[in-house]
């Protein structure tokens, strides 16, 4: 029997996001399992063109026409997968800039009403969306990559180490302002710092390399390439952060580049401390004594990176993305009569208040 077609429909093709939730793991799901995945600009796309039974994924889309569109697939026998990476719907005081999402919070709640599927990256992220529909699929993140077996660790001065800091949005930093003076001071140390939060580590007087946002790609490629490199993962303990996904931790993992993170949801759900990454609290001495513990100490550096690249390797490679796409899939495709029927029914009742 033909399976049927998985048509992802995003606003760009141009994030990091859409290559990791996405494009990685959906690929290899065709590898792997046969489905027949494509990728289609969705203002661009042409309701008409719905097949009964084909899938369609829309990747966290805030715009106001969206719940109309999953409505109008659905009434045309198409099933849609609205996909989920981040608590869009509760958006922090320090994302406020976001105000797409911020103004079109009503319509992702309709658009997470409406779907047949919701898919999360975590169980602390499901468990905020149950409130809008409860058919919700985990789905990890997960990377692609194998184990760097020629790891760029060695025994050299903390004067020598390098850590880097990178995010691709405006996410809060205040906690590592005065622990990086701290330790620039005493060791020289090089800083690393990648998207808009290099602007905060220069005006607070922070020695930074700085580097604009990278492809996903691009900075797989640079953390692989630098000797002596330290992940530094700062985050704050809201509730939007803490249903996020550890996927930077994964990217430092296999690439061999040890790890400190603050001891909060996620990095607290998927690491132990000291196996795997060290964890520390959002203070000021807790963050320097966790550097200092990391760059003077060459056989811990080697100790968690043994740890973190096998774990990561093992549990959270792109077969692991691959496999639960094609489990969603599965069972989409295989609602049965009656469901759809119910489905259908709630789906005309929706009508009526969007």
């Amino acid at each position: 029997m033909t399976q049927n077609k998985v048509i992802c429909l995003l606003q760009t093709i141009e994030s990091s996001v859409f290559e990791i939730r996405l494009k990685n793991p959906l690929e290899l799901c065709h590898s792997l399992y046969g489905w027949d995945v494509s990728f289609a600009i969705i203002f661009e796309f042409d309701v008409n063109s719905v097949r009964p039974g084909d899938i369609y994924i829309i990747q966290r889309n805030p715009s106001s026409h969206i719940p109309q569109l999953i409505l109008d697939i659905q009434s045309n026998g198409g099933l849609v997968i609205f996909e989920l990476d981040d608590l869009i719907t509760e958006m922090p005081y320090f994302l406020q800039h976001h105000t797409d999402f911020i103004e079109g919070r009503g319509a992702i709640q309709k658009s997470l009403n409406a779907s047949n599927v919701v898919t999360v990256t975590t169980k602390r992220l499901a468990s905020q969306i149950y409130q809008y529909n409860n058919s919700i699929e985990i789905v990890p993140n997960s990377i692609r990559g194998s184990i760097n077996k020629s790891s760029r660790l060695s025994d050299a001065n903390p004067s020598n180490m390098t850590l880097i800091v990178a995010s691709s949005d405006k996410v809060l930093v205040d906690m590592l302002i005065n622990p990086l003076l701290t330790i620039q001071e005493k060791y020289n140390i090089k800083v690393i710092s990648i998207g808009p939060i290099s602007d905060v580590f220069i005006d607070s007087g922070i020695g930074v390399t700085k580097y604009d946002l990278l492809k996903y790609s691009e900075f797989q490629q640079l953390i692989q390439s630098i000797d002596n490199l330290v992940g530094i993962i700062p985050l704050d303990d809201s509730l939007f952060s803490s249903c996020k996904s550890p996927v930077k931790y994964f990217d430092y993992s296999i690439a061999g580049v040890p790890t400190i993170a603050s001891n909060v949801p996620p990095y607290s759900d998927f690491i132990e401390n000291e196996e795997g990454a060290l964890l520390t609290e959002n203070s000021d001495e807790s963050w320097v004594e966790a550097i200092e513990k990391v760059v003077c100490s060459f056989s811990l550096r080697k100790q968690l990176v043994s740890k973190s690249r096998h774990n990561v390797a093992r549990y959270h490679n792109l077969y692991t993305g691959a496999k639960a796409w094609h489990r969603v899939f599965s069972s989409v495709s295989n609602v049965g009569v009656y469901a759809r029927i119910k489905f259908t029914i709630r789906s005309w009742i929706f009508r009526l208040f969007i």
